[in-house]
């Protein structure tokens, strides 16, 4: 599937229109459950990553997809467009040398 494909389908699981603020609150509390998934396996695993643990972060990585292209949706922006600008400006810092530091504008 590609990412525009993703964008177009997930608009019909949306109840919540172009609300930004709940897609934004949505985006930062599953981003918190993978976290808090991954804080567990070191705590209680020694940092062994299973596959269970695999696919239970799958499903998380899953739901920040849908909050994330929810809310470029609520923007007004395309998806595909988004992660085109964001591999160009990789890119360019690869090319530059300023791949690793930081500040936005290196």
């Amino acid at each position: 599937m590609n990412i525009n494909d993703y964008q177009r389908e997930t608009a019909k699981t949306n109840k919540m229109a172009d609300y930004i603020e709940y897609f934004m609150l949505g985006l930062g509390g599953e981003t918190g459950e993978l976290f808090n998934k991954f804080k567990k396996i070191l705590r209680d695993e020694d940092g062994e990553v299973t596959r269970d643990h695999v696919e239970a972060m799958s499903l998380e990585l899953g739901d920040i997809a849908w909050y994330w292209v929810r809310l470029v949706d609520a923007l007004g922006l395309d998806a595909g467009d988004v992660l085109q600008q964001n591999l160009d400006k990789l890119n360019a810092r690869f090319e530059k040398g300023t791949i690793g530091g930081s500040g936005d504008n290196r």
